[in-house]
């Protein structure tokens, strides 16, 4: 699935695309960032799937990562791998972000890189702590 997505043909069609699309709705103040991992078979023989956390036990397969700000398309999106990780992956399409607002995420986003880069981006990052009960420092 990921090997498609790299190919100049694919490429190009999602660019044509969210290129046509993008004028249809303004981009919202306030994004969402989230994942939904995408299982397969165990007995599939595809080179490329990862065994990873899926939804509530380990899984093997792809996520698919997007950030959507409620319009016709998401405003980033990527498939990767089952292990890797959603702030990683996020951190990398928080800089195809535009204009500014609110990137909301789970608990899963709690990442204090992904503050930074979503700082970077003009948007402010807001997630639940991981550990919601503990001192947050000196």
């Amino acid at each position: 699935m990921s090997r498609r997505l790299r190919t100049d043909t694919v490429r190009r069609l999602f660019d044509r695309l969210s290129t046509r699309m993008a004028g249809r709705t303004p981009a919202g103040l306030v994004k969402q960032v989230d994942s939904k991992p995408i299982s397969v078979s165990r007995h599939r023989q595809d080179g490329q799937a990862a065994w990873g956390r899926g939804a509530g036990a380990y899984a093997r397969g792809y996520k698919l990562h997007l950030i959507d700000a409620g319009g016709p398309m998401p405003q980033a999106f990527t498939v990767t791998p089952m292990n890797h990780s959603e702030s990683a992956t996020a951190r990398q399409r928080v800089e195809q972000l535009t204009g500014t607002g609110y990137l909301l995420g789970d608990v899963g986003y709690d990442d204090s890189k992904l503050y930074a880069a979503t700082r970077r981006a003009n948007h402010k990052l807001i997630a639940p702590r991981r550990r919601p009960r503990t001192g947050l420092g000196k």
